[in-house]
């Protein structure tokens, strides 16, 4: 019998109708050079940032880990203190290429939430008892980290190994050498050069005005003119291998690494596509366990060859590098290996068109859901005005996504992981891994 219509009519929605309930996103450039970025929302909660552009990839062999010091130290003064005697909360964080310090506090504290992040960078009163406190702090959890193959420092290893002779190479960290020796100096000289107005960005989401957010760093902030960082050049990337055996483990901890484009490059967002087509994190004991949308975490699972996996994009100014990284036991390695490599060129031979429009789904729902997390939020606006100089919509994030062909991720895959050099790092018991030179050819000759 032939069924109602209205029990068989589908139904769909157009995603863009959720477009106008994302925050309105502004930003204005103060006399000062200083940029003002935000995102208006709601909910009687605001988070205020501050980005430098600054970071590891800005040091010397003399001062790696001055911009995670100098994050660090600053936030033990009085004025941290204070933000969290209003109930709110402060933090900071070191990358490659950006210093930032972020708070998180009720909307009528705004005001001193600016005032305090103001002092914060512009202080140049730094304690002897709270330098030293921060070294200590600092080398604990670099003397904790030299032994462990966790995901980040295995991607460390990466960059070290990728961007070899590159000021790329250095962990945001620093290594212990030059940490013991950072100074007062030092400190007061990374400020001099960095904390000026061209290279400071204040970003706030949530429950606030754009305007008055505008006003309150008028007001609060007099930063120096200049100079702005210099643009970096060319960087380097090195195929090449590291590997760490410790068969006292019965893990092992590898990740295969590709160079790939910058923030700015026209394969930008096939990049982050890709990360979505080969899924960007699974775990064997997670509740989807092998029902997933990625044929790689399928295969992990369904043959058991992995514990987890990730897939990262590092992107930088002037260029980027992607990779998976996994964790597996030492019988299961090069099984587990070899399925990473053979995926790249199932995709290189054939993408399903419903499979791209399914990928392109998840990363608009990625995007989406970071506009609902007001650190993350401010995080992405933040990069966007330093990589870019302005703020990028959700609306055009979504046409960007949408614009991408089968042959954009095609091309990507021809160009940057099609017969290249990759850098493998591995951790732990790295017996089973295949020699680099097999590994160098599954880049072209294992065609699926």
């Amino acid at each position: 019998m032939k069924q109602p219509k209205s029990l068989v009519r589908y139904y769909s929605t157009d995603g863009t109708a959720h477009l106008k309930n994302t925050p309105l996103t502004k930003l204005t450039q103060l006399p000062s050079g200083i940029r003002v970025a935000s995102g208006e929302g709601l909910g009687g909660v605001a988070t205020v940032g501050l980005w430098i552009d600054a970071g590891s990839a800005n040091e010397t062999d003399s001062n790696n880990g001055v911009s995670n010091f100098f994050q660090t130290v600053a936030l033990k003064g009085a004025k941290a203190k204070d933000i969290e005697a209003l109930g709110g909360s402060v933090k900071g964080s070191a990358g490659r290429e950006f210093t930032s310090f972020v708070a998180q506090a009720r909307q009528q504290d705004v005001p001193q939430i600016v005032g305090a992040l103001s002092d914060i960078v512009q202080s140049t009163s730094w304690s002897e008892t709270n330098i030293e406190s921060t070294r200590s702090g600092i080398t604990s959890t670099l003397s904790a980290l030299k032994h462990k193959g966790n995901f980040q420092t295995v991607v460390d290893h990466a960059h070290a190994s990728a961007f070899q002779g590159t000021p790329y190479a250095a962990q945001p960290l620093g290594e212990l050498a030059t940490v013991k020796k950072i100074t007062a100096s030092d400190l007061a000289e990374y400020q001099k050069n960095f904390v000026t107005a061209p290279n400071v960005v204040v970003v706030g989401t949530g429950d606030l005005k754009h305007d008055e957010l505008v006003a309150l760093v008028e007001k609060h902030f007099s930063l120096p003119a200049g100079p702005a960082t210099p643009a970096p050049g060319f960087v380097d990337f090195v195929g090449s291998e590291m590997r760490i055996r410790d068969d006292t483990v019965h893990l092992a901890r590898a990740a295969f690494c590709y160079q790939v484009v910058a923030r700015s490059h026209a394969l930008y967002w096939p990049t982050r596509l890709l990360k979505v087509l080969l899924g960007a994190a699974w775990k064997r004991n997670s509740t989807a366990g092998v029902f997933t949308s990625s044929r790689l975490a399928e295969t992990m699972g369904g043959e058991k060859l992995a514990n987890e996996y990730q897939t990262f994009y590092a992107p930088y100014k002037t260029t980027g590098i992607f990779g998976v990284y996994l964790e597996t036991t030492e019988g299961k390695l090069e099984d587990a290996t070899y399925e990473v490599f053979n995926e790249y060129q199932k995709l290189a031979s054939y993408i399903n068109p419903q499979e791209l429009s399914r990928a392109k789904n998840q990363l608009k729902l990625e995007i989406l859901s970071a506009y609902e997390k007001q650190e993350k939020f401010a995080e992405d606006l933040a990069e966007s005005v330093l990589s870019s100089s302005r703020v990028i919509s959700v609306a055009e994030q979504w046409q960007r996504i949408d614009d991408i062909q089968v042959n954009d991720v095609l091309s990507l895959l021809q160009d940057y992981f099609t017969d290249v050099d990759p850098v493998v790092v591995a951790h732990g018991n790295t017996e089973t891994l295949p020699d680099f030179n097999i590994l160098r050819g599954w880049t072209y000759w294992n065609r699926w």
